[in-house]
């Protein structure tokens, strides 16, 4: 797979989110996705309108309105198949963590109650990852004939913030699994 396509497979899942609270524009998907999960999944805004042309080719998505003046604005909406999309792929064992892209926290803020259950080994998987993680970070030797002195409680201290951030990491996956197996209890 391209990294083209890859880039286009997480847009057109966070356009199918998007859609699924309301019908919008490329515009106010745009905005959505800026006002709501930016924090976790910077969206390349490049994307969004060849995506929106290719889910309606998909029959996933359909144009609700087009209002004319000035410029055209049209508004799109999901349709049954790209709620199932949507629903298949938040449930998919499946997700990329990059830099700017958590593709999991992406899925776990489209996700329904009915999905907990599928997401509950995503989270897993992602907290044995943050253990490994914090694993490799405790283990860095401070010691090391390597680090300059003048540099050592520099380095130290950005270790200390990899560290805690592990740990906060696994804390939270800790919370929401606790949360994910209560609702997948409920259902």
């Amino acid at each position: 797979m391209t990294a083209e396509k890859v880039v286009s497979s997480r847009t057109r899942h966070a356009i199918l989110g998007g859609l699924a609270h309301e019908a919008a524009s490329g515009y106010e998907i745009r905005k959505f996705l800026s006002e709501t999960t930016s924090h976790f999944w910077k969206e390349g805004y490049g994307q969004i309108y060849p995506t929106l042309e290719r889910l309606v080719e998909e029959k996933l998505i359909e144009v609700a309105s087009r209002e004319a003046g000035g410029r055209e604005r049209v508004r799109y909406r999901i349709l049954p198949a790209g709620s199932v999309e949507l629903r298949t792929w938040i449930r998919s064992p499946r997700f990329q963590l990059k830099s700017g892209r958590n593709e999991l926290l992406l899925k776990l803020f489209f996700a329904r109650r009915d999905d907990a259950a599928a997401l509950l080994p995503q989270i897993q998987e992602y907290r044995v990852s943050m253990q490994k993680t914090a694993g490799i970070y405790s283990a860095f030797d401070l010691d090391a004939d390597e680090i300059p002195d003048d540099s050592r409680s520099l380095i130290a201290t950005t270790i200390d913030y990899s560290k805690a951030a592990a740990r906060m990491q696994i804390e939270w996956c800790e919370r929401t699994l606790d949360l994910l197996a209560s609702l997948a209890k409920a259902d």
